[in-house]
């Protein structure tokens, strides 16, 4: 009876906490470099990893905001009155002359791989066109993360 109880009671918490969240239009996350604003309606999912906070939108694009950087998360009736919500960019990957084009939300790690797993170089994403080096190294194939997107290209 008591196993019961407390189902019922997680079950009407969850059910009342999705409730209040309805009642709200965006949801608000505070970070030390500013704000970021979501519609709720647009929110896909959100999941945590070791390191971020995913926010996948229905368009199908996710935003990564660094958890050490974090610092409030609330719902509200409006959105950001100075600050209009942040755009999502699209991450693009493309090798061009030996220089490997990065298109992602600033702050995104990127990581090199060789074709044996080994990390060959890491940074973060800058913004609309964040570049990578790759002529000096070895011919071959390279695997290139971008948050949680992953390319494969070949170095000649």
């Amino acid at each position: 009876m008591k196993r019961l109880r407390k189902t019922l009671l997680a079950l009407f918490a969850g059910l009342s906490t999705a409730a209040m969240a309805d009642d709200y239009a965006y949801l608000t996350v505070e970070q030390q470099d500013g704000q970021t604003s979501f519609s709720v309606s647009e929110i896909s999912t959100i999941t945590f990893d070791a390191a971020y906070m995913n926010v996948k939108l229905s368009d199908g694009t996710t935003q990564q905001l660094p958890l050490s950087a974090l610092s409030k998360m609330y719902f509200s009736d409006n959105g950001l009155s100075a600050i209009s919500p942040a755009s999502v960019r699209e991450t693009q990957i493309r090798l061009q002359n030996g220089v490997v084009h990065v298109t992602a939300q600033p702050g995104t790690p990127i990581t090199l791989y060789n074709i044996g797993g080994q990390v060959v170089q890491q940074m973060t994403a800058q913004g609309d066109d964040t570049q990578m080096n790759v002529g000096t190294l070895r011919q071959g194939v390279y695997i290139v993360k971008v948050g949680t997107t992953t390319k494969k290209i070949m170095n000649r």
